[in-house]
């Protein structure tokens, strides 16, 4: 069986490359995807928010600061930068776009995934929204 580790990986290593069709070997149907600012649930909700990621951020790349994982594997939590350039529309679950700027992106995130016979069954992102929305030119 997978653990928390591997499919954390393998879920970048997909979003990184584009490869967005893998994704639903990694998810559990029923998984529950939570962000910063919204909550989801299932494989296809999943895909949505990491597509959305990628079209945002073609080039978009981790760099993992710290992890810490549970004895079983069945956990894992991840602190990290990502970089990328923000070349492509970014568009929340409820709709609202901000329009590509071009710039290049520097944010930390958080990312807490749990698994249950070799799939992911929870997956918790928090990121550093006002830096980001800093960077952006959106806040002072």
């Amino acid at each position: 069986m997978a653990t928390a580790k591997e499919l954390w990986d393998a879920v970048w290593t997909a979003v990184e490359a584009g490869r967005i069709d893998e994704l639903d070997e990694l998810f559990a149907p029923d998984a529950v995807f939570r962000t910063s600012t919204t909550e989801g649930t299932g494989r296809d909700y999943a895909k949505g928010v990491l597509t959305r990621h990628v079209a945002a951020y073609p080039d978009l790349r981790r760099e993992v600061v710290s992890e810490v994982v549970a004895a079983d594997g069945s956990a894992i939590a991840v602190e990290l930068f990502f970089t990328g350039t923000h070349s492509g529309a970014l568009v929340h679950p409820n709709g609202q776009r901000i329009e590509p700027t071009g710039k290049q992106l520097r944010w930390r995130a958080v990312d807490r995934v749990e698994v249950a016979d070799g799939l992911i069954t929870g997956w918790s992102a928090v990121f550093d929204r006002l830096s980001l929305m800093q960077q952006l030119g959106l806040q002072p």
